[in-house]
């Protein structure tokens, strides 16, 4: 329940921290940041293709600058589980 609750707050700042970068739902912000987060941390070319504004560089960075600053932890472990094959 802690780790739930925790993911939660992440989402929930990311979703803010995306949203004063760019505009759109909070569907939108939920996939782009999800992309994110599946990517280890970087912008896919098919979120850059889907998002009119992400394909401005600058602002597709900030865009995962925000993600990766909510998410540290979290992608920390995705990384290290990526590295190490398991």
């Amino acid at each position: 329940m802690r780790k739930e609750a925790g993911h939660l707050c992440s989402l929930r700042l990311a979703r803010q921290r995306a949203k004063q970068v760019i505009e759109g739902s909070d569907g939108d912000i939920d996939r782009s940041i999800w992309s994110v987060r599946e990517n280890g941390g970087q912008a896919s070319s098919k979120l850059l293709k889907e998002f009119s504004a992400l394909p401005d560089e600058d602002l597709a960075a900030e865009v995962v600058v925000a993600v990766r600053a909510a998410f540290v932890k979290l992608l920390a472990a995705q990384q290290r589980k990526t590295l190490s094959g398991t």
